[in-house]
């Protein structure tokens, strides 16, 4: 019996699509997220904020996934940690940056800009 090449071509092609198709893949990366989470509802202090920075720059500036961008969120959840340590600039920084890269989160995230500028402004 002979074996016919363009036969052992095609089941080859249809084995490698098929094993390709199998790979799990992720539009963001979601690593250390939990860690994220977990370091940001306890209380803050001086070391723990440097490691909760370091985690989300690099979150941030070295996104994994086939998007190769920040997770949805990412970027607020940064703004608004650096705004708990009065970092307003970069906190809005960051803010608009998610708007950019999401712009369905724009509503949301301008009313929250606002909503902390008015709870900083001066009361008389």
């Amino acid at each position: 019996m002979r074996i016919h090449p363009l036969g052992c071509a095609l089941v080859a092609l249809v084995l490698t699509l098929s094993a390709s198709s199998c790979a799990r893949r992720t539009l963001y990366s979601w690593k250390k997220y939990d860690t994220l989470a977990n370091l940001q509802y306890k209380k803050l202090n001086p070391s723990r904020a440097k490691t909760l920075e370091q985690l989300y720059l690099k979150a941030i500036k070295q996104p994994g996934g086939e998007l190769r961008r920040p997770a949805p969120g990412r970027c607020a959840e940064y703004g608004l940690f650096l705004w708990q340590l009065e970092r307003r600039e970069e906190a809005l920084h960051y803010l608009r940056q998610e708007m950019e890269l999401y712009p369905e989160s724009a509503p949301m995230i301008t009313r929250l800009i606002k909503r902390l500028q008015k709870d900083e402004a001066p009361r008389p």
